[in-house]
């Protein structure tokens, strides 16, 4: 139920010289499903608050307006900024990015305590296009850019430089200061941007906000929000505790807007908007420009290239080294295709060290030869370089370990030998000219990369000492610099202009210098996901972009570098009818551009200065000058200036001209035929013939070979015996010399689906137009291959869904029997839990097993790079055959639980695919395993269960297939089975007579032997997990209230009483202790003494409706109505809630 309130004034009086004069409740919302929530954010006038599985958005004033799910493990905290939805999952140690229509975009952030990884984080925050992350238990400050890049990090401690902190919570005061919380020892402490600490304060008080006029709001256990200055100074509490529509009873978040603060009480299940009115607040001119970035990275596209060998062309097309299919590829437009295969010979390649490329030219550094080899077009031209001597002797022009490659802009070849530590010079027809001792520069040093840059210069890169060396051409040296904070710096780029990009393999992260050795900027962090490498292995820049490789990940990431202009100091200067403009930019900027209005609204470019200073003369007197700067930076990306203005004194005037221009156009005209020139024909899969009457087959490419335009063209598709009638397909219009890629679709007969095994027919495409008024045609007979019916192409795993006969008799019959026993198994675990287990039983007792297909087992046809057609079984058919691979046991369990109607979705990991089932109990505590083994999946709860071991306990099964989820969670693919179903449905099977079930009471025994034996390891589990936390830390009174509540559920009364008896020992008022204590009573029938454990209780704690409603069951169990009446009225008093349940507690 929800409910909206609106201006409820509350009135209180001012004591303070800095406090506030009126407090107004603009917006109240009450709504039941707050319970679960856990953080809210404010843009604008929308209000986003964060649950368990979705986020619910309203407007300022809390008028609902729409929801989106999210796919989360353990939600923590939301913010928005950048038009972008920023959540963060404390489980899973990520970030989860959404447009503000609930878009999934991408998530950043890797769980661990390496470089820029996130460990059990508690808060997010997005700030002027950065964003902080409280990093809970690294004790850190993780800050990220807005595209979700990792910039630096911070330690969180207290001034003593020991004492390292927890940081919970974190907000931004208007000067661009970080407060940081922990709410642990009750400590706020606070930075500047850098990550110096400023000061700190004692502060118990948690949440806490910080509005755009410098106030700080906290909220208390004592149900009170504390105003505070933004040295914590003063305090001006007001509200109390309790579940009145104005009190509290928890603050779960506060955040600021416009002068107030929403408040988030999710134990009153509540939203409630503050607007306070303070007329001694300070009047702060927030600072939004706290930074300026002068170099972003922006991520634009990944590619699955496993190889650190590689180079760029200016145009985005990738040459690189694939080992295992022995050769060098070329990537381009997501094709792949060879261009030089392993060989032997001087004309082959055989071992890369390196790949550069200059102009038609291609070098390749090999080991194998120790030779640079030469290719034009890809065609051997030379090679150069031999194998040094055993012994060493003379070292020119030859080499030991040719490892990189540059070319200057004089064609000279430089080759880095990492073994003999030289760099050798060749000329382009591989004439040595001279080499280059790099123990001169470094004597222990260790070098791993070079390159030219345009004056000539030649730059070394060594990784032991971690410096950059710059030399001329012949190797002397002009300079070095240090290479600051790196580990192992493997490799570098160059963008041509300014800056030089160094890859650190060992801490995953790129460090951004000038030429001269000036420190810029540092990206990214060690993980997996699209912003993040694992050990990235080469850096290559090309056309403002880098290229980075990680083979570990198999891939290479492409990043579009943005330098960021800046104009600062613009001014001007005048005196009669001259003025002087100057101007500071920053470094990245290659041009700028000077315009000039009169009217402050149309702008004209007078000039591009090359200095940051322009003068003009004589200008027009009784005129308003108005003057703004334009920088374009190296990236192009473009930054205005403020505008000045200066007014001169009457004198002349001046014209303008305007400059126009027209557009040309040309025709042409010649009438050549039509063509098809490409066929791209698909597999079609009988077994799935309906769905090519929405989907297609492939596609065929028309030409028009003329400079007319044809218009209603006719292309028409037809397979002899499988169709009816041609399906055919109009073309609108064809442009003249153009070509129009035309997809195939086809009304299929079920003949098709009497083909028994993969077999390739004759299809003829063929094309009807119109030229001068006389139909022609064009006829193509192209062959496809039709796979039989149990054939299966895992180019979509959802194509499974083929294969599971929700429908068919044999599957109905065996999985509803089955169901049917559910109730008889009196345990208290989820029903979809016992449903499994009956399953798994049965099929075992049929004598099905696991067994590896040998022809062509799952794993291999997904990691193979070649197009395998796999077969799957139907479920009557695994019946009969007794034994299959991990498809066809996920087939069969999908089957059969949607069958009985419990929702599945396919596990799809890179070797392996299985499936997780539907719970029905959406109260965690009640489902009978561990939370850890549960998935929260759109907006669900499931278990992941392993469909290979059939023959295994069921608590082993969910345990093992939990854990190969865990550590395989950032690998596996999720397809919901109904869904796919709908794109992908099986076919009708042939009539056949249902099983005939046999539910044996020895069955039934070894299900319900089976369910409890779960429910002990389960209880098992918890009973050691609380006491362990109780032996770590024995004040832990929390853990001990949840180790009694676990056996008082579990029927062990006694056992529980002894355990809350010892939180009443060092808490004797604690009031959950009590009710659990009046609890057992009533369930040992002694109402009375029940009655006297809730009255203390209540006494502690008198908001708490659940007791009182529970003193009124114990007066209806004793016969007194009246009582029982008195107490469950005062309980609907506090929550109004409890009115509908008052027939079943009042009779």
């Amino acid at each position: 139920m929800k409910k909206i309130f609106s201006l409820i004034s509350l009135l209180f009086v001012s004591v303070s010289a800095f406090s506030y004069d009126k407090i107004d409740a603009k917006s109240y919302l009450v709504d039941a499903a707050f319970t679960n929530a856990r953080s809210l954010s404010v843009d604008s006038d929308m209000v986003y608050v964060l649950l368990n599985s979705k986020v619910s958005v309203y407007s300022s004033t809390l008028s609902y307006i729409n929801s989106f799910p999210v796919n989360l493990e353990s939600p923590a905290s939301i913010t928005i900024g950048d038009g972008k939805i920023y959540i963060l999952d404390s489980g899973k140690s990520s970030v989860s990015v959404y447009d503000k229509s609930g878009k999934f975009l991408f998530n950043f952030g890797s769980e661990g305590s390496d470089n820029g990884q996130l460990l059990s984080p508690s808060d997010i925050l997005y700030f002027n296009g950065r964003i902080f992350v409280a990093n809970t238990k690294n004790k850190k400050i993780n800050v990220y850019d807005k595209n979700g890049i990792f910039l630096y990090d911070f330690s969180v401690m207290l001034n003593d430089g020991i004492t390292y902190l927890l940081p919970t919570r974190i907000s931004i005061d208007p000067y661009g200061n970080l407060y940081v919380g922990e709410s642990k020892r009750k400590v706020i402490l606070k930075y500047d941007l850098n990550g110096n600490c400023i000061s700190s304060y004692d502060r118990s008080d948690f949440p806490f906000a910080i509005t755009q006029n410098g106030l700080i709001y906290t909220g208390s256990d004592e149900g009170k929000v504390k105003e505070y200055d933004l040295a914590f100074s003063h305090s001006m509490p007001f509200g109390t505790k309790g579940k009145n529509k104005y009190e509290f009873m928890e603050f779960t978040d506060i955040k600021p807007h416009d002068g107030g603060i929403f408040v988030l009480d999710a134990k009153n299940s509540k939203i409630i908007y503050l607007k306070v009115q303070n007329s001694s607040a300070p009047n702060i001119s927030a600072n939004r420009s706290l930074w300026k970035e002068q170099i972003s990275l922006n991520p634009t596209d990944s590619f699955n290239i496993k190889s650190n060998v590689f180079n760029i062309l200016n145009d985005g097309i990738i040459y690189y080294l694939n080992d295992k299919q022995k050769g060098v590829f070329v990537h381009r437009k997501d094709k792949d295709e060879l261009l030089l295969g392993y060989g032997e010979g001087s004309n082959k390649i055989k071992k890369i060290n390196d790949i550069f490329i200059y102009g038609d030219k291609s070098y390749f550094a090999d080991l194998d030869d120790t030779k640079i080899k030469v290719f034009e077009n890809f065609k051997y031209l030379i090679s150069f370089g031999d194998k040094v001597g055993f012994f060493g002797g003379g070292k020119d022009g030859k080499f030991s370990n040719p490892s990189k490659i540059s070319i200057d802009l004089n064609e000279k070849v430089y080759v880095l030998d990492t073994s003999l530590n030289m760099i050798q010079v060749f000329n382009n027809d591989g004439i040595f000219l001279y080499s280059i001792d790099l123990a001169s520069l470094d004597m222990n040093g260790k070098f791993s990369d070079i390159f030219n840059d345009e004056a000539g210069n030649l730059y070394a890169l060594s990784y032991s000492s971690k410096k950059v060396y710059v030399m001329d051409s012949n190797g002397k040296l002009s300079s070095s610099f240090d290479i600051k904070d790196s580990y192992r710096p493997q490799s570098f780029a160059y963008d041509g202009i300014k800056f030089i990009f160094i890859l650190d393999t060992e801490r995953s992260r790129v460090y951004v210098y000038d030429k001269t050795g000036n420190f810029y900027a540092s990206f990214f962090a060690k993980g997996v996901t699209s912003r993040e490498f694992m050990r990235p292995g080469n850096i290559r820049y090309s056309n403002g972009r880098l290229y980075i490789s990680d083979e570990s990940l198999g891939r290479i990431s492409s990043f579009k570098i943005s330098y960021i202009p800046e104009i600062t100091n613009f001014k001007i200067l005048g005196e009669d009818s001259r003025i002087k403009i100057s101007w500071d930019v920053n470094i990245v900027i290659k041009s700028k551009e000077i315009f000039r209005s009169t009217d402050n609204i149309n702008f004209t470019s007078i000039a591009k200065p090359e200095k940051n200073e322009y003068s003009e003369e004589n200008l027009l007197g009784g005129t308003t000058y108005f003057y703004k700067l334009t920088a374009t930076s190296l990236s192009g990306d473009v930054v205005s200036g403020d505008v000045v203005s200066f007014y001169v004194q009457p004198k002349e005037e001046e014209k303008t001209e305007v400059l126009e221009s027209a557009d040309q156009s040309i025709n042409n005209a010649n009438k050549p035929p039509l063509e098809i020139i490409t066929a791209d024909l698909k597999y079609i899969f009988s077994a799935n013939y309906k769905y090519y009457l929405d989907n297609p087959i492939g596609s065929i490419t028309v030409k028009n070979n003329t400079q007319d335009k044809f218009e209603n063209i006719k292309v028409s598709f037809y397979l002899k015996e499988y169709m009816d009638f041609p399906s055919d397909i109009i073309v609108e219009d064809l442009l003249p010399n153009s070509t129009k890629e035309v997809t195939i679709k086809a009304t299929l007969n079920n003949k098709i689906i009497n083909i028994t095994e993969n077999t390739p027919i004759q299809s003829q495409i063929s094309v009807k137009y119109y030229s001068a008024g006389v139909e022609k045609d064009v006829t193509l007979n192209v062959p496809v291959k039709i796979l039989s019916k149990d054939s299966i192409v895992w180019d979509d795993t959802r194509r499974i869904a083929n294969f599971i006969t929700v429908k068919d008799p044999v599957v109905v019959e065996i999985a509803k029997n089955l169901n049917s026993k559910v109730d008889d198994i009196d345990v208290d675990v989820d029903p979809s839990i016992i449903t499994f287990s009956f399953f798994s039983n049965y099929l075992a007792s049929l004598g099905i097993k696991y067994v590896e297909d040998p022809v062509t087992p799952y794993k291999l046809s997904k990691s193979s790079s070649d197009v395998i057609i796999d077969t799957v079984l139907y479920p009557r058919n695994l019946i009969k055959i007794k034994s299959g691979d991990c498809d066809d046991l996920t087939v069969m369990f999908a089957s059969l639980f949607e069958a009985v109607g419990i929702k599945t979705v396919i596990m799809d990991y890179p070797d392996h695919i299985t499936l997780m089932f539907e719970i029905k109990n959406k109260d965690l505590s009640k489902i009978g395993v561990p939370e850890d083994m549960i998935i929260n999946y759109d907006n669900s709860y499931y278990l992941p269960a392993e469909v290979t071991m059939i023959s295994k306990p069921v608590y082993e099964n969910i345990s093992y297939a939990s854990a190969f989820y865990k550590n395989n969670k950032n690998r596996v693919n999720f397809y919901d089975t109904r869904a796919a179903l709908t794109v992908y449905e099986p076919p009708t099977l042939e009539s056949q007579s249902s099983e005939n079930i046999k539910i044996t009471d020895e069955l039934v025994k070894k299900v319900k032997d089976d369910v409890e034996s779960l429910s002990k390891k389960n209880f098992d589990y918890y009973r050691r997990y609380y006491q362990n936390i109780i032996d770590n830390n024995p004040a832990d009174i929390s853990a001990r209230l949840s180790l009694g509540i676990l056996y008082a559920s579990n029927m062990m009364s006694d056992e529980a009483l002894k355990i809350f008896n010892q939180v009443l020992e060092s808490d004797p008022k604690n009031p959950s202790s009590l009710n659990n204590i009046g609890n057992i009573y009533y369930i040992k029938g002694d109402y009375q003494k029940a009655i006297d454990y809730y009255n203390r209780s209540y006494e502690m704690d008198p908001y708490d409706a659940n007791i009182l409603v529970n003193i009124s069951r114990c007066y209806v169990k004793l016969g007194k109505s009246d009582e029982a009446r008195l107490f469950f009225n005062k309980a609907v008093s506090i929550n109004p809630e409890l009115k509908k349940y008052s027939g079943d507690i009042i009779k």
